[in-house]
């Protein structure tokens, strides 16, 4: 089969949860055997420009790669008065528009599969005039996140881009679902969300994953006793680690002197920076192999208190060997039997005794139940949108 995937921003290097799931699944449609032409979005702007070696893995990877600018111009602007600005950055001009199409009519696609609502528009203009079906990818139920988001944003404008992020996105976000031919949601929850809504044609495709199945051997004597592994500016995950800084850490840091925290991931925010700087707290930012400072780590930890979709960051977890101590909502979303490798814990003091009687090999739970769990996100669940979209 081949595959035109839409993605709303550039997927490489899979830094955090949205990115590893785009490329993951590329990823798994490539070993199922499919071709993929990938257009999608890079920040120029702000920088955001993948390099040479970063456009290398991915043209390695794709059949075909068509690539455009994020626009951040009066026509962004006038796109305001009927869609968010997230979906306004990325409307193709007419020319854009009819030059993709015909090197899409040259790849021959049998489907169109969009990744992220913002990216709906023009996966459903390119599946119109190719004439073959479009899937859509839901990450979140986007306008209930991005309004959870602004309510944590304290800096003023990081505000007033999420709130132009938030005009009319319940309105266009059920009209993209409604208009595909078929959905997948990163979570049950959400699912069952737009099924009591109406929207029927809808399918349960979790992230996936390529790790091995084998578990990872942590060190023996590991550097660190706890470790975050996420990205470090997004504001449910700063609020996240601020909490558990300064409402955890330090507790536990009180009662055993010794502790050691490591904070790493994608572009922290300069809260998270002073923070860690203040109390002495390693933080490393954008690592290049997480999993080797996982291993030499005796606990992960996950202290998202809002949130939407699933945490890729707990899909990641689960092929550990480590304890792991997350909030519920680290693990909405996702089949209930997480709870029985994961400690679940949403309070202060809860968080806080947990992770002292781990290290103090009081409490322990078993991470045998991870191997039947990670049968959820093997590449082959990518099957369902061959068998739901196109046959």
């Amino acid at each position: 089969m081949k595959i035109l995937i839409v993605a709303h921003e550039f997927p490489y290097p899979p830094n955090h949860g949205g990115r590893m799931d785009v490329w993951n699944k590329i990823l798994s449609f490539k070993q199922q055997g499919h071709s993929i032409m990938l257009v999608t979005w890079t920040e120029i702007v702000k920088g955001d420009v993948p390099s040479n070696e970063d456009l290398k893995v991915v043209k390695d990877t794709v059949d075909e790669l068509i690539l455009f600018p994020i626009k951040r111009d009066l026509i962004r602007m006038l796109n305001l008065i009927r869609f968010p600005s997230f979906v306004g950055a990325r409307i193709l001009s007419s020319i854009e528009l009819k030059k993709s199409i015909e090197l899409a009519k040259q790849f021959g696609p049998n489907c169109v599969f969009v990744e992220q609502i913002y990216a709906g528009r023009v996966g459903l203009q390119f599946a119109k005039a190719l004439g073959i079906p479009c899937g859509l990818r839901l990450h979140n139920k986007e306008f209930d996140y991005m309004t959870g988001q602004l309510k944590l944003e304290r800096n003023f404008k990081k505000r007033a881009a999420i709130f132009l992020a938030c005009l009319h996105l319940k309105k266009f976000e059920e009209s993209i679902i409604r208009s595909s031919d078929a959905y997948y949601d990163i979570s049950q929850k959400d699912l069952a969300y737009w099924k009591d809504r109406g929207f029927k044609n809808g399918h349960w495709l979790p992230p996936l994953t390529l790790k091995s199945p084998i578990l990872d051997t942590i060190e023996e004597n590991p550097n660190y006793d706890l470790c975050f592994l996420g990205n470090l500016n997004s504001p449910n995950n700063v609020d996240g680690v601020t909490w558990f800084i300064n409402h955890i850490y330090l507790k536990v840091k009180l009662r055993i002197s010794s502790l050691k925290l490591l904070i790493m991931g994608s572009n922290p925010c300069d809260a998270i920076k002073d923070l860690c700087s203040k109390y002495g707290i390693e933080l490393i930012s954008n690592p290049i192999d997480p999993a080797v400072f996982q291993r030499n780590s005796r606990i992960l930890v996950n202290p998202v208190r809002f949130g939407s979709g699933v945490n890729v960051k707990s899909i990641d977890m689960l092929f550990t060997s480590n304890q792991v101590v997350t909030t519920s909502v680290g693990i909405q979303g996702l089949p209930k039997s997480f709870e029985e490798t994961f400690f679940i814990c949403d309070t202060d003091f809860a968080f806080s005794e947990a992770i002292v009687d781990i290290l103090n090999e009081k409490i322990v739970k078993s991470t045998e139940i991870r191997g039947q769990l990670r049968s959820y996100f093997k590449p082959s669940q990518v099957d369902i949108v061959e068998n739901t979209l196109v046959l």
